[in-house]
């Protein structure tokens, strides 16, 4: 297979994304919402993470079959035009790749082609197309740093999580897949959670409400393992509100969620509705009659897998301490700073985040079919750097042997999170021979 240069054709490519965010980063700076040395760690960050994924997708000799998918798809598009939006389980079905088998029986996908839609407007021939391909997706797997690093602040938290996101090995690994739909949708997974930190306490507003059923819409169609995390999200948040005792949040968050999905299957998902509620008959039927393609497994099990997996050990050990230390009230820190979320706002969003991982996870054990294809793990990564990086921080500030300990940590997590990003990138050196 034949390669475009990674440099001939990366630095006019990046010029609209470095654009866009010289333009935001103004705009912020503007307003005093960061500081110009933050700003400056912050396009840092963005730039090495940038450069370390796109080199690494770029590599002569790493391929993906699903590149040529992807590609595959943007031709699909190019060639229905708006009559794909018709019937798009038909075109999807004709395309031919993104058909599904789940208990018993093969279903078109019900694939959101958001991410291929700006390509179908660029005359790009077949090699330049897979480069600008990975090029977008390394680009948007650099949203989440700055989202993190704009959560914390809601939070009160330490902006060192955002760091760690430079190196944790997810965003590579989904990468080096050619997951590239699902990062864009985990990018406007993660806005929906900076959103939520600023208006939970609010979120009985009208604007408020109507702000957060646009964006869990724009969730939804942006992947579709976006609707599963949306619920999810948004279930456990409700779940939250009534063992507290606030019902009207409750109902107010399920009205919101309820409104966005009919939104998004009014607009796109429709056409699926009958494979929806075919692949739920058939999973009531049980394993008898329609058997489950992948193996149903014990939660724990599949819970430490995919942590374990993804996390390691130190990840998940320093996560659970910076929770701790997340829960604590911060109301005296946070009374100078009107921007940062109260207490009560920031608990309840961390356990309904955190509850939307635990439901992902069951989903994924006790049916895979359906499961299997959702993203739990980037959904939780941002939260797992995030704790980590303030538990760090937090030993960092305790004393001179303290910072040194955090210093090491960090050098550690940095080298393993290389190493692993490195093999999963390593896994697929060769495909393209």
């Amino acid at each position: 297979m034949a390669h475009a240069s990674p440099a001939a054709g990366a630095s006019a490519r990046a010029r609209p994304l470095r654009g866009a965010a010289l333009a935001v980063g103004l705009a912020l700076r503007r307003r005093g919402r960061v500081s110009a040395d933050a700003l400056r760690a912050l396009a840092a960050l963005g730039l090495v993470a940038f450069l370390l994924r796109a080199l690494a997708v770029n590599h002569p000799d790493f391929y993906y079959p699903d590149l040529r998918t992807h590609a595959r798809l943007v031709e699909k598009l190019q060639e229905d035009g708006l009559d794909f939006f018709v019937s798009p389980s038909r075109a999807i079905w004709e395309h031919g790749v993104w058909r599904t088998e789940a208990y018993g029986r093969t279903y078109a996908f019900p694939y959101s082609p958001a991410f291929h839609l700006p390509f179908t407007v660029l005359p790009l021939g077949y090699d330049t197309l897979l480069l600008a391909m990975k090029l977008a997706a390394a680009a948007v797997s650099v949203v989440p740093i700055v989202l993190t690093w704009t959560l914390a602040r809601r939070l009160g938290a330490s902006v060192a999580g955002a760091a760690l996101l430079v190196v944790v090995p997810t965003y590579t690994s989904r990468l080096s897949f050619a997951f590239l739909p699902a990062l864009l949708g985990h990018g406007v997974d993660l806005a929906l959670v900076c959103w939520l930190a600023g208006h939970l306490d609010s979120i009985r507003a009208p604007r408020a409400w109507l702000a957060g059923a646009f964006s869990i819409t724009a969730c939804q169609l942006a992947y579709v393992s976006g609707v599963m995390n949306t619920a999810a999200l948004v279930l456990a948040l409700v779940v939250v509100a009534l063992l507290r005792r606030r019902p009207a949040d409750a109902a107010v968050l399920a009205a919101m969620g309820l409104a966005a999905s009919a939104i998004s299957v009014a607009l796109y998902y429709r056409d699926f509705l009958g494979m929806v509620f075919d692949l739920l008959t058939r999973a009531a039927e049980g394993a008898a009659r329609a058997p489950s393609r992948y193996p149903v497994q014990p939660f724990l099990v599949v819970a430490h897998e995919r942590t374990r997996d993804f996390f390691d050990t130190l990840y998940p050990l320093l996560a659970a301490a910076g929770l701790i230390l997340l829960w604590r009230d911060r109301s005296a820190a946070g009374a100078a700073r009107p921007d940062v979320a109260t207490s009560d706002a920031r608990r309840w969003l961390l356990l309904g985040w955190l509850g939307a991982y635990v439901l992902l996870l069951a989903g994924r054990a006790k049916m895979p079919d359906v499961f299997l294809h959702g993203h739990e793990t980037l959904l939780v990564t941002p939260l797992v750097c995030l704790a980590a990086g303030e538990a760090l921080a937090a030993l960092a500030r305790r004393s001179r042997p303290g910072r040194s300990a955090a210093v090491g940590i960090a050098a550690v997590l940095a080298v393993q999170g290389l190493l692993g990003q490195w093999q999963a990138v390593a896994a697929q050196l060769g495909n393209a021979r």
